[in-house]
């Protein structure tokens, strides 16, 4: 059976005697099609531009053409972009032919009280996807936060691109890479209101 593993910011590892971790996402097997469930959270508007605002104190704009789906994950909130007539799902190799882009905002973990690092979560990412074998490239990103991108080749191609924050990590998973660009420059981060957990 394949297994999706896009890296998701949902399970953390401790490398011994690294400040080092890693997240990993397996998504459904062969020929399921898992939507999202629960309570949808923040809001899109409703006319004129379309933005949405994220529950952990962010506005991002996006298409008109496209829907939003959110909701909260525990401590993460997960958020999928897809265009109006299709669903929200978690099965990767959906998401080029559907156009869908999912966001996962979650706050970094602490390693011995210390606030991980973008460069620590690269450390992890790298090392989960070594570790796996899987087949991938990674890149430093030029945009106006650091950011840093992970395309997988396989077993699914999927683009990744990771985003510092003020307080929580920004994931992006998807197959068109300008519209992950498009919706990482456009976050405005308003503070309104803070992920489950934080301080």
């Amino acid at each position: 059976m394949t297994k999706i593993k896009g890296v998701s910011i949902l399970v953390l590892l401790l490398s011994a005697g690294a400040a080092g971790f890693l997240y990993l996402k397996k998504g459904p097997g062969p020929g399921a099609t898992a939507s999202p469930s629960g309570d949808s959270g923040g809001r899109a508007a409703a006319t004129g531009k379309s933005a949405f605002v994220g529950d952990s104190g962010y506005l991002m704009e996006f298409p008109s053409g496209y829907e939003v789906y959110a909701e909260m994950r525990g401590k993460s909130e997960i958020v999928y972009f897809f265009p109006k007539g299709t669903r929200p799902t978690d099965d990767e190799r959906q998401y080029k032919a559907a156009g869908i882009v999912r966001l996962e905002v979650s706050r970094p973990p602490e390693f011995n009280g210390k606030r991980a690092t973008l460069e620590d979560l690269k450390k992890g990412v790298q090392y989960a996807l070594r570790n796996n074998k899987e087949t991938f490239t990674l890149k430093d990103v030029a945009m106006r936060r650091t950011a840093f991108q992970v395309n997988i080749l396989l077993p699914v191609e999927i683009t990744q691109l990771f985003v510092d924050g003020t307080g929580v990590f920004y994931s992006f998973t998807g197959a068109d890479e300008a519209f992950m660009y498009s919706l990482a420059e456009s976050i405005k981060e308003t503070g309104a209101a803070r992920l489950p957990g934080a301080p």
